[in-house]
């Protein structure tokens, strides 16, 4: 017997098939972590069938590259350790949205990826990169872990001090460089990802990654050369605490955002 071929959907060459529909629409949803609804199943097929009657070289070409780079991304993060994946899911679905807000404004697919995005990502700053509290806030523990290891004293933040934190790094959000930004755009990634492979990690290597720290934050050219893209975030110093918040606080955070150049040494222990 022949096997079964997609339905076709366009005619040419190649044809638009249902069997490349519905992958790039499972590429939508599982960037997103979000099924989409009947309503924007529809637009999004009806979009894709209008775009390829137009017969465009271009839309042709498009179809098949998101087709092609789905596949090799999907095999890519699935030959990671099932806890990474997610992690991986949730960066790509970040590049997507950010693809979407750059490039995608007047198109309908681009508003159906940014509108999914938006909706299940509690977004605190729009744009590109974005700022979801999602990120702010695994942004703001890794920031308080990174630099407990350093001083060699756990530091334990009160929810109302990661509160303060988080509304400093959303008001100076739009004043960092870009490469701030996207660092701290993908911070939830990068904590789950960083505290996954601490637990992994032995003695050695944890000894050395807290060295390698140490060494970017003891640099006084590296300090001195980063001072312009590094943002003070202090809580408020005359809010009164009570004393059993005081007893539970171990160290009051130097809450600085990380440099390029320190960030370059958690991305040793992610990769």
């Amino acid at each position: 017997m022949a096997k079964n071929q997609s339905k076709i959907l366009v005619d040419g060459n190649p044809p638009l098939t249902q069997n490349t529909a519905e992958l790039l629409q499972q590429m939508i949803e599982k960037a997103l972590d979000s099924k989409l609804t009947d309503e924007q199943i529809k637009l999004f097929q009806d979009r894709l069938i209008i775009d390829r009657q137009e017969a465009k070289k271009e839309v042709r070409e498009s179809i098949l590259e998101s087709k092609k780079m789905f596949q090799a991304i999907k095999s890519e993060i699935e030959s990671l350790a099932l806890e990474k994946q997610p992690f991986a899911w949730s960066e790509f679905g970040r590049q997507l949205y950010i693809h979407a807000e750059s490039e995608g404004k007047d198109d309908p697919l681009g508003q159906l990826v940014s509108n999914v995005y938006q909706a299940k990502n509690k977004l605190l700053v729009k744009g590109n990169p974005p700022l979801s509290q999602q990120a702010a806030e695994s942004y703001v523990e890794m920031n308080a872990f990174l630099q407990g290891l350093i001083k060699k004293n756990k530091i334990n933040l009160t929810l109302k001090e990661k509160e303060n934190l988080v509304y400093e790094l959303e008001k100076n959000f739009v004043n960092y460089s870009q490469e701030i930004k996207q660092e701290i755009s993908k911070a939830d990634a990068s904590w789950g990802l960083l505290r996954f492979n601490w637990k992994q990690a032995n003695k050695a290597e944890q000894d050395n990654f807290c060295k390698e720290l140490q060494k970017y934050i003891s640099n006084k050219a590296v300090q001195n050369s980063s001072a312009v893209e590094e943002k003070v975030i202090s809580t408020d110093n005359n809010q009164s605490e009570n004393s059993e918040e005081k007893s539970a606080k171990e160290e009051v955070p130097t809450s600085k955002l990380l440099p390029p150049q320190f960030l370059s040494a958690i991305k040793r222990l992610i990769n």
